[in-house]
């Protein structure tokens, strides 16, 4: 991929960021102030943050951020999928449904 494409991509990932029970609060206050990222769901020490950003790099700069965390035992990336920006408006045709 060229500078260009690579400047016209999104990159959408899932974390699993794994926290210390009495440090959860903290870490989802933290997470409150991430620009690029959303807590979409919570387990006890388990939470799963949403991702977009421009360029992989902020990808690892947003998992380092969240691992220097006190109290984050780990931070895993579950799922990183790369889309065009440009195609991100496009509305996604549905098969019908079976007869």
């Amino acid at each position: 991929m060229n500078e260009h494409a690579a400047a016209d991509a999104v990159h959408i990932v899932s974390l699993i960021v794994h926290v210390l029970p009495a440090r959860v609060d903290a870490v989802v206050t933290h997470l409150a102030h991430e620009a690029d990222a959303e807590l979409v769901a919570q387990s006890g020490g388990k939470l799963v943050v949403l991702a977009e950003t421009t360029h992989e790099r902020d990808i690892v700069a947003l998992t380092t951020r969240l691992a220097d965390i006190r109290g984050v035992l780990g931070v895993n990336l579950v799922y990183h999928h790369v889309e065009p920006a440009d195609s991100l408006g496009e509305e996604i045709a549905h098969a019908p449904a079976p007869a």
